[in-house]
């Protein structure tokens, strides 16, 4: 989920080529909508969305009982201060943008196994 279209485009080109099911969504209230409807095996999400923050939606996320998936926030902003508020609100990591994709796929890979099956 990114506010940034050719961001978002190059997001789910990146996951369709590595063979994951990808659901993008460019809105935060959309994303939260969707999020606790298909239950993902985990979320990508920028900091910077219309409709809801990134902060904002891991919290509601994380506040959800079934909703069980990790969350990699990305992110333009480098701050500790950044990085620290996304995991105050669930996050699971986050990751720097500009975004290098072997780091980003490497990520994923090692967030979905370790979360149990």
């Amino acid at each position: 989920m990114d506010d940034d279209l050719s961001t978002l485009v190059f997001l789910q080109k990146l996951f369709l080529n590595a063979r994951y099911r990808v659901t993008a969504v460019e809105d935060g209230r959309k994303a939260l909508k969707v999020a606790r409807e298909d239950r993902p095996d985990l979320v990508v999400l920028d900091l910077i969305m219309p409709g809801m923050d990134g902060y904002t939606l891991c919290s509601m996320l994380k506040r959800t009982e079934a909703f069980k998936a990790p969350i990699v926030i990305l992110s333009g902003r480098t701050g500790e201060k950044d990085a620290q508020a996304a995991m105050d609100a669930g996050a699971t990591a986050f990751v720097h943008k500009p975004v290098k994709s072997t780091e980003l796929l490497t990520k994923v890979e090692e967030l979905l196994a370790a979360e149990p099956q």
